[in-house]
C-alpha cells in the first residue's frame, strides 16, 4: 500500500495550520518585536551577563526547532493541493499525458526524459502557427518501449460498475472514441496541409479541418443528448494513423511524392471514419435515437465526400507527378 502523503488529521493537524497561519500574523511579528524590546530591556539589569545572553539564544533555538515541524507539515499539505489541481488539468485535457499526473514520484532519469521532451517541443516550433499548437510530450520523448513499460499511462478500462451491458453503453463508449480521433485529428490536419506542397491539396486539408471541427460540436451534442459521460480514454487507432502520417512527413522526399503520400494517408484516417461513423449511426437507429443518428450520417456523409475529393486529386494531378518525379 502507498504511503499517503498526510497520514495525520487529528489535533496536530488543526494546531499546525492554525499555528503556521498565526505566524504570519501582524500579531505574531508584534509579539517576537515586544518579547526582544523586554530581553533588551532586562539587559542592564541582568548586568548583561552571559545568562542574559544565552536566554534569547536558547529560546529562538527552541521555537525554530519546533516550527520546523509545524511548517514542513503546512507547506506538505500546500504542495499537495498544488498537485491535485494540476493533476485535474491534466486529466481534463484531452491529450494531454497522463504519466504527468504524480510525476514527481519517477525516478530521476524518467524525469530527465520529461525534460528533454519539452526542450524538443520548444526546439520544434519554427512559426506563430507551432507556437500556440497544443502538443504532448507524448510525441517526441516517450515511444520509446523502456520508457512505456517503467511507467505506463494510466488510461484504465472500464470499471466494474461501468461494464459494457448494453447496447446503449457500446455506443456511449463508440461516440467517446469518435470524439477523440476527431480532437486529434483537428490537432494534426494543420501539420498536413503545410506539408502539402499542391495547392489543391492543401485546400483540401484546410477545408476538411474546418469539417472536423463541427464533427466535434455534433459528437458533443451527442453526448450531451445522452447526458453521460464516455470512458476517458484516447482512440489508439487514430493515434497511430496519425504517427504515420508524421513519419511521412519528415521523410525526404520529392514535393509531389510526399502529396501523394499524405493522400494515402489521409484517406486511411478517412476509411477508418467512415467506418466507425456508420458503425455508431447503425447503433443509433437500433436505439431509436434518431438525432443522434442524422448527426452522425451527416458527417458520415462529409467523410465519405472528403475521400472522393481526395481520390480526385491523386487521380487528376498528384499521382501523375509523382510518377514523373522518378
Amino acid at each position: 500500500m502507498r504511503e499517503k502523503p498526510l497520514d495525520d488529521y487529528g489535533r496536530f493537524a488543526r494546531a499546525a495550520d492554525a499555528i503556521s497561519n498565526g505566524l504570519g500574523s501582524a500579531r505574531a511579528f508584534l509579539i517576537a518585536l515586544v518579547s526582544v524590546l523586554v530581553w533588551l530591556g532586562l539587559g542592564p539589569t541582568c548586568g548583561f551577563s552571559d545568562s542574559w545572553q544565552a536566554a534569547i539564544g536558547t529560546w529562538t533555538s527552541v521555537v525554530t526547532f519546533l516550527m520546523v515541524f509545524l511548517l514542513q507539515r503546512s507547506q506538505n499539505r500546500d504542495t499537495l493541493a498544488v498537485h491535485l489541481k494540476l493533476n485535474e488539468l491534466i486529466a481534463a485535457v484531452d491529450g494531454a499525458s497522463n504519466r504527468l499526473i504524480n510525476v514527481e514520484e519517477v525516478d530521476d532519469q524518467t524525469l530527465c526524459r520529461f525534460y528533454e521532451g519539452f526542450q524538443a517541443l520548444a526546439e520544434e516550433v519554427v512559426d506563430d502557427e507551432e507556437a500556440t499548437r497544443s502538443r504532448s510530450v507524448e510525441e517526441v520523448a516517450l515511444s520509446d518501449e523502456d520508457i512505456s513499460e517503467s511507467y505506463p499511462s494510466p488510461d484504465l478500462p472500464w470499471s466494474e460498475d461501468m461494464k459494457m451491458r448494453s447496447l446503449s453503453d457500446l455506443f456511449l463508449e463508440q461516440v467517446g472514441d469518435l470524439l477523440s480521433a476527431e480532437k486529434q485529428l483537428v490537432k494534426a490536419l494543420p501539420r498536413m496541409a503545410k506539408a502539402a506542397a499542391a495547392d489543391e491539396l492543401k485546400k483540401a486539408f484546410t477545408e476538411h479541418l474546418e469539417q472536423t471541427k463541427g464533427h466535434v460540436e455534433r459528437l458533443e451534442t451527442i453526448l450531451d443528448g445522452l447526458e453521460k459521460s464516455p470512458p476517458r480514454k484516447k482512440c489508439k487507432a487514430m493515434e497511430g494513423l496519425i504517427a504515420e502520417g508524421q513519419e511521412l512527413m519528415a521523410e525526404d522526399a520529392e514535393e509531389a511524392v510526399k502529396d501523394a503520400g499524405l493522400i494515402a494517408a489521409a484517406q486511411r484516417v478517412e476509411h477508418y471514419e467512415i467506418a466507425a461513423y456508420g458503425t455508431a449511426a447503425t447503433y443509433a437507429r437500433h436505439l431509436g435515437n434518431a438525432e443522434a443518428e442524422r448527426l452522425l450520417r451527416e458527417t458520415l456523409a462529409e467523410e465519405g465526400e472528403t475521400d472522393k475529393l481526395l481520390t480526385q486529386i491523386a487521380e487528376t494531378s498528384i499521382n501523375f507527378r509523382a510518377e514523373q518525379s522518378a
